[in-house]
């Protein structure tokens, strides 16, 4: 596999000096955290289950009692990260406009207002 990025991609330097302002060629800074694809979704939703599956597993003394706790907690995760996932994709362009830092912070923030 040649590209070990798995969700995301550096953003752009966009501070290189041109001699001619109009030279400059207009590039856009990378989402860190794109939720708009497919497979992203999909690994946020699996990480969010198994960290469910394996916290139901304290506590619980049967499969069933772990089946039932299970379903318990994703009723009230899944819908939360749903919904980070899908604001997070809404707000792609505005986004794209903060540099690395700003973005892992939105993303923090999108996901402590989901989950409340």
């Amino acid at each position: 596999m040649q590209n070990k990025q798995i969700l995301s991609t550096q953003p752009l330097d966009l501070d290189f000096a041109s001699p001619r302002p109009q030279a400059r060629a207009t590039v856009q800074r990378a989402l860190v955290f794109d939720a708009c694809h497919v497979g992203v979704v999909l690994r946020a939703v699996l990480f969010v289950e198994t960290v469910l599956g394996v916290g139901a597993l304290y506590g619980a003394d049967t499969l069933l009692e772990w089946l039932a706790r299970l379903s318990l907690l994703t009723g009230g995760a899944l819908p939360a990260t749903l919904v980070w996932l899908i604001a997070a994709c809404s707000l792609k362009t505005l986004l794209q406009r903060l540099g690395t830092n700003g973005q892992f912070a939105a993303g923090v923030v999108l996901g402590a207002a989901a989950g409340l």
